[in-house]
């Protein structure tokens, strides 16, 4: 064999990636072809939450308030005593538009203590408190989309894990994530 001959092959092993790499390369491919689609539900749900927020504008209403303003109080205050929050028409505007609110079947006074507590629990307003922190009533929105989107690809998951095939996961799916209550209550 000639010595250019010999040099051409030798560039071509050394350009061209051995097998162990090019199957290396593929799975590193494939992991991130499957994470992206993994997370597919969750943008389609994501944008679907967002539009209908911004279609419907949803007025707060029923408890929404209470919570929402119990979610300022640990964000601003670090506690869950109202009085403050109730009695401040700044703070209560800046989660709800409702002035004057009343803590009527929605707080009481603690054992006598002066202090104002929920009478509901305070899991939801501990996940809305940073939305409430850094955005008032949007970011508390905008944090309740994110929870519904993430419950979305949840669901699709589960669907998956069941054995449902691809056409009856997406359908079912479909039929409950932006079905009612699941739709208007996203935000």
């Amino acid at each position: 064999e000639s010595a250019s001959e010999h040099m051409a092959t030798s560039v071509e092993q050394d350009v061209a990636p051995s097998l162990p790499a090019r199957i290396r390369r593929a799975r590193r491919w494939l992991s991130v072809a499957t994470t992206v689609s993994g997370l597919a539900p969750f943008v389609v749900a994501f944008a679907v939450y967002l539009v209908a927020w911004e279609v419907m504008d949803p007025g707060t209403t029923g408890d929404e308030p209470h919570y929402l303003l119990v979610a300022e109080s640990i964000a601003f205050d670090g506690d869950v005593d109202l009085r403050n929050d109730y009695a401040s028409r700044e703070r209560t505007l800046r989660v709800v538009n409702i002035f004057p609110l009343s803590p009527n079947l929605h707080a009481a006074e603690y054992r006598d203590s002066g202090e104002l507590r929920p009478l509901h629990g305070v899991g939801l307003p501990a996940l809305l408190a940073p939305g409430v922190g850094l955005g008032g009533l949007t970011g508390a929105r905008l944090v309740m989309v994110v929870i519904a989107a993430l419950l979305a690809l949840q669901l699709y998951r589960l669907l998956a894990d069941l054995g449902f095939r691809r056409r009856y996961r997406i359908v079912a799916w479909i039929a409950v994530a932006f079905c009612l209550p699941v739709l208007p209550f996203t935000s």
